[in-house]
């Protein structure tokens, strides 16, 4: 039997679906453990972490050297035993070094798993470059999020044919509420969320944190309500600009804040909505916006994630220019227009097709064979 390791710094709980899924997927030839580590302090308010049966849990180190966080993931248990161990390409865990020299040394096969580069760097230093490309030709192959990904290893150096595209995805579980009506409650009191088809709402959806830009959001949306009295704007959510937030909307009636929201409640909220509006990093939010026809307005900022790659401005949601007049413009005419609604929320459907949770799990089962032939 052929066992294979594969390393997360840290389980959201949007990861255990695939990991269970992907277990499942293997016949009895193919054995796969999960290890997972402990999130950081600033992480732990993102309140997304998961577990997982029948897995691996340690207790990560976190530390910085010269105002940078690091990450020491333990391991303490016999590796020898793993034909191929899959791990997070950040380079800020530095025990990735030292398993990768260890494997090199007993013939282990390795990989990366994760973004193909670094999305929200904006550093443009040739020495990092460079060390960027020796770090990312380290391994044996590549498990890369997006196409976009791919072609950024290939300018590393990394040959094409170990690069296996995931098109990352999560598991979005559907839900029909003209049966039925999901108690939600507001994040403040007790009082519940009563969906009025008289207004028009508008939904953040994500982490709360800085490159969200929720001061963005506020703004435009001021700007969306003088213009459309029966705007309402909710926000989902849970992270470390909370206090900010809930400061700054104490005296805007229209703004709904509910906290993190998961499985039923969570859908209730996406299906009530007419689009999304996230100026800020956009990632995996579009695969929400995809499943439930509800368009993404965002902004054309360089320091989303990969999965922004699945956006075609104009056919499965909106890419503004980064000012908040052209954001709020652009979504004013969008409310006004029943054909350009029409097209963008069949444009969602068809990418969720595409993009769907089933096919990456195919993907990453037919990289890890190809791997490990």
């Amino acid at each position: 039997m052929k066992k294979i390791l594969i390393v997360q710094r840290r389980l959201t709980h949007y990861r255990v679906p695939l990991f269970t899924k992907l277990r499942e997927s293997f016949d009895q030839d193919i054995n796969i453990d999960f290890l997972y580590g402990t999130p950081s302090n600033s992480e732990i308010s993102k309140n997304d972490s998961g577990e997982l049966y029948n897995s691996i849990s340690v207790r990560n180190k976190y530390f910085k050297i010269f105002g940078v966080e690091l990450c020491w993931i333990p391991f303490s248990f016999n590796l020898i035993k793993y034909e191929l161990i899959i791990i997070p390409n950040e380079v800020r865990i530095i025990s990735n070094f030292f398993l990768i020299l260890f494997c090199k040394l007993l013939s282990i096969k390795i990989a990366f798993w994760g973004h193909g580069d670094n999305y929200q760097s904006k550093s443009r230093n040739k020495i990092l470059k460079f060390f960027r490309s020796i770090y990312s030709n380290s391994v044996d192959a590549w498990f890369v999020y997006t196409v976009s990904g791919r072609e950024n290893l290939i300018k590393y150096g990394f040959k094409s044919h170990k690069i296996h595209v995931l098109n990352n995805s999560i598991e979005v579980e559907y839900f029909d509420f003209n049966e039925f009506h999901c108690n939600v409650k507001y994040f403040k009191d007790n009082r519940s969320f009563i969906r009025d088809d008289s207004n028009i709402y508008g939904l953040f959806l994500g982490s709360l944190y800085k490159e969200k830009r929720l001061d963005f959001v506020l703004e435009a949306s001021i700007k969306i309500k003088k213009e459309l009295p029966g705007f309402q704007l909710l926000i989902a959510g849970d992270g470390p600009e909370r206090p900010w937030l809930l400061k700054a909307i104490k005296n805007l009636p229209w703004v709904h804040y509910f906290g993190m929201l998961k499985n039923e409640e969570k859908a209730y909220i996406l299906s009530s909505s007419k689009f999304l509006i996230n100026p800020g990093l956009v990632g995996l939010i579009v695969l929400d916006s995809f499943s439930y026809g509800v368009p993404i307005f965002t902004t054309n900022i360089d320091y989303h994630s990969p999965e922004f790659d699945y956006i075609s401005s104009g056919i499965n949601g909106v890419v503004t220019f980064n000012n908040v007049d052209d954001f709020a413009n652009c979504i004013l005419k969008y409310c006004a227009d029943s054909k350009s609604q029409a097209s963008l929320v069949s444009g969602c459907k068809e990418s969720s097709k595409k993009y769907s949770f089933a096919n990456m799990v195919n993907n990453f089962q037919l990289g890890i064979n190809c791997v490990i032939k």
